[in-house]
């Protein structure tokens, strides 16, 4: 029974031990949470094949401007504390910078070790398209749609002004013999089908 109770007590340190190695890892992690969220953010949310080309047509003149505009922001918002005797706006702008060279080297992680992010489509799907009719099917619908269209008809003009000044437009009926032709090559598409 002696050795059941040191083995306990060893697992109870053991696991107090530990405990107290996630608590420090906590305290450590939570002061750096940002820079790790930042790394995190670089090397698997932005898929780096897209992002280097556009880099390299011209988009860095906008990183460099906003790197600089961005040092300028957080020197005027805190202006106490340069570090390593550097004036403030100089160590704020080497801090940024060096957030952009950590992103760059992110890219360049990827890159080596051929990770990517998965693709998510934002497009919406495609329409589904109709089926395919067999050939004759199709053939006859064809023939049978040129058929049946209705030929342009003349519109007269009526020689009355209407309500609002303007000449109102009376529509012809189609002719009888128009009518019956078209009726019989509907009746007889139909029928095949």
């Amino acid at each position: 029974m002696d050795s059941l109770s040191r083995i306990a007590s060893t697992l109870w340190q053991l696991v107090g031990n530990l405990g107290e190695l996630g608590v420090e890892i906590w305290q450590l992690g939570s002061g750096w949470a940002l820079l790790i969220l930042w790394i995190v953010w670089w090397l698997a949310a932005v898929d780096w094949r897209k992002a280097w080309p556009v880099l390299g047509k011209g988009a860095w003149v906008p990183l460099a401007l906003l790197t600089i505009l961005a040092a300028l922001v957080w020197s005027r918002i805190a202006p106490d504390g340069g570090g390593y005797g550097l004036p403030i706006f100089w160590w704020h702008l080497s801090a940024t910078t060096g957030l952009v060279l950590l992103a760059l080297l992110c890219g360049w992680l990827q890159g080596l070790f051929h990770w990517a992010p998965a693709e998510i489509s934002l497009d919406p799907p495609a329409a589904a398209q109709p089926p395919k009719l067999h050939r004759r099917a199709r053939r006859r619908s064809s023939v049978c749609l040129r058929r049946h269209r209705t030929p342009s008809l003349p519109v007269r003009m009526s020689a009355r002004p209407g309500l609002w000044g303007n000449a109102r437009l009376r529509h012809l009926t189609r002719p009888a013999a128009i009518a019956r032709n078209v009726d019989n090559e509907h009746d007889r598409c139909s029928g095949d089908e």
